[in-house]
């Protein structure tokens, strides 16, 4: 809970204290009471998601792949930690690209790699890093 100073009142200070709470009608919201816990000010909750702006580690899969669309050349590129990229890598040797040029998250494609990639097989498989 934070607490702040509003202002004086009457020869005194009047604190006021934030909280999180869950409103029937308007769901999680932050509401300022005073020293009493009387009401004073609401207004929505909101979550703030930061993403990171780096993907840490990348590799990249190329060559060419033959599938239900034909033949030409195809590309994968992973971003994630070395173990996902691994798994990533060992599926999408079964799993060549649906699109030419693919950039996802290696933890995205092991969850679904039938998402991303269609079953066929590569011509020629290599792995750049």
């Amino acid at each position: 809970m934070a607490y702040s100073v509003n202002e004086e009142k009457g020869g005194r200070e009047v604190t006021s204290q934030t909280r999180k709470e869950n409103w029937k009608g308007k769901g999680r919201v932050n509401v300022t009471r005073d020293e009493r816990g009387r009401f004073v000010h609401w207004e929505p909750w909101v979550e703030y998601v930061i993403r990171k702006t780096t993907y840490g580690k990348a590799i990249a899969v190329y060559g060419v792949g033959v599938n239900r669309f034909g033949r030409q050349s195809r590309r994968y590129e992973f971003f994630g930690t070395g173990r996902d990229l691994e798994r990533a890598v060992r599926l999408a040797y079964h799993h060549p690209p649906k699109g030419q040029f693919m950039t996802l998250s290696a933890r995205d494609f092991i969850s679904n790699p039938s998402r991303y990639g269609s079953e066929g097989y590569w011509l020629d498989f290599k792995v750049d890093s």
